[in-house]
């Protein structure tokens, strides 16, 4: 379909991105980094209707990519849902205050997943 939301996952496991793959693929139009240097990258190349972004990676971390994407203009409004296997809620409430929409625990259930990108992308 042509209307296909773009989605970035973002996740230094390429286990994790397979798993989005198997989730998400047919219904989405996927891209995929598996840092969030790379995720930078690639936001500077194609339109994005929606982030899923893991928390603990080498090099930038989730919450440093969040600051970093509220610094610019054209980002600062993709909605970001991070996905972490800290369920711990000083985790979520700091992912909010950084600008995430919301925060889903791992291991993630396909059909939780599927309806959460909805919800957010309908907003």
């Amino acid at each position: 379909m042509a209307d296909q939301a773009t989605i970035l996952t973002i996740d230094d496991s390429s286990m994790e991105l397979a798993v989005y793959n198997n989730i998400l693929g047919g219904k989405y139009k996927l891209m995929q980094a598996e840092s969030a240097l790379q995720a930078l990258e690639l936001l500077n190349t194609a339109p994005v209707d929606l982030i899923l972004l893991d928390l603990e990676m080498p090099g930038m971390s989730g919450f440093e990519f969040l600051r970093q994407i509220q610094k610019i203009p054209k980002l600062m409004d993709i909605p970001v849902i991070v996905v972490s296997s800290h369920s711990a809620e000083e985790f979520a409430a700091h992912s909010l205050i950084q600008g995430a929409e919301e925060m889903i625990s791992k291991p993630v259930s396909p059909a939780y997943l599927l309806q959460r990108i909805k919800d957010v992308l309908v907003r």
